[in-house]
């Protein structure tokens, strides 16, 4: 047991008698997971950042490896607001695009909550997903003649545009509901809502060129 554990430990305040509720809240006190945001952010505020900046070499040296190896740790916790992370769902020609949107969606709808900008996380890689299937769907375009493998091969990207193209709809849609939520709605008219919208969706997608096998004869 480290000290710094043992001390805590040391000043728990046991009742004299068995409280299961007691207990759980002072596990939840002395220990902590290294993942914890809040013992991550204390380390880089109190430890890494100011031996990263130091003029003393012993400090800034370590300090960088550091830097290197749970820099990742760190940004994870701002991807929330900068949108780092979820772009990393995405396709690496498509990455800076993602958190560009992001943001821009961020400001047009005033987003401010986590729910809000998980939202804008779903819309920007969806819609980063959309572009890059149709780009590659579009590589069929001007082939004379296609094997059936092939046709199997773009088929895929045509189904995943598509795909990307509903989670990017629904997506913002829940954001505008979220921005915007309809006066005294209850459960059953929010849900036959939704269901419409889903088949406005789907009458949308009606036209799509997926490819069949009977495509390719």
């Amino acid at each position: 047991m480290s000290k710094k554990l043992h001390e805590k430990a040391k000043a728990a305040q046991l009742p004299a008698k068995y409280d299961a509720k007691h207990a759980r809240e002072e596990l939840k006190r002395v220990l902590k997971s290294p993942l914890d945001p809040d013992l991550i952010l204390k380390e880089w505020n109190t430890k890494v950042i100011p031996d990263l900046t130091s003029e003393d070499q012993t400090k800034s040296g370590p300090a960088k490896k550091q830097f290197t190896e749970k820099g990742r740790d760190a940004m994870s916790i701002i991807s929330i607001d900068q949108h780092y992370l979820s772009a990393e769902a995405v396709g690496t020609d498509y990455r800076t695009l993602t958190i560009e949107l992001a943001r821009e969606l961020d400001e047009e709808y005033a987003c401010t909550t986590p729910s809000e900008k998980a939202l804008v996380d779903l819309i920007a890689t969806s819609y980063a997903r959309y572009i890059e299937a149709e780009r590659k769907f579009n590589g069929l375009y001007g082939v004379e003649s296609i094997s059936h493998d092939s046709l199997v091969y773009y088929n895929s990207f045509a189904k995943e545009a598509d795909r990307a193209f509903r989670q990017y709809l629904t997506a913002l849609f829940a954001l505008k509901q979220l921005k915007n939520p309809s006066v005294e709605v209850n459960v059953n008219a929010r849900t036959a809502m939704i269901s419409q919208y889903q088949q406005f969706i789907t009458n949308q997608l009606d036209g799509t060129r997926l490819l069949t096998n009977n495509d390719a004869t």
